[in-house]
């Protein structure tokens, strides 16, 4: 009878994390972001690829097949939601090679 309660709660907690997992691997997306547009780098940081219906085709580089380059942004989910994070690029760095 024991093992029978013992096996029980096992059966239950194998099932209740199996389920835990599976939310937990597919993070939220920004409202208005597509599956098919969104890269997931953690629960709260990700990429948008934005469509490339409009950008030129350029020409795949030499050597190694590699795919034409997409455009996109970075996404930063924080207390208030989530946020569009724009790298603004310095006009000169530091020292005589910026």
């Amino acid at each position: 009878m024991k093992m029978l309660a013992v096996a029980v709660v096992a059966i239950i907690v194998v099932a209740v994390m199996t389920l835990v997992s599976k939310g937990a691997e597919a993070p939220a997306r920004p409202p208005g972001v597509s599956a098919q547009e969104w890269i997931p780098i953690s629960d709260r940081l990700g990429f948008v690829i934005v469509s490339r219906s409009s950008t030129p085709e350029i020409p795949p580089p030499q050597g190694p097949e590699l795919t034409p380059p997409v455009e996109g942004y970075f996404m930063l989910k924080g207390s208030m939601g989530w946020s569009r994070i724009v790298v603004v690029e310095p006009v000169k760095g530091p020292g005589a090679a910026g």
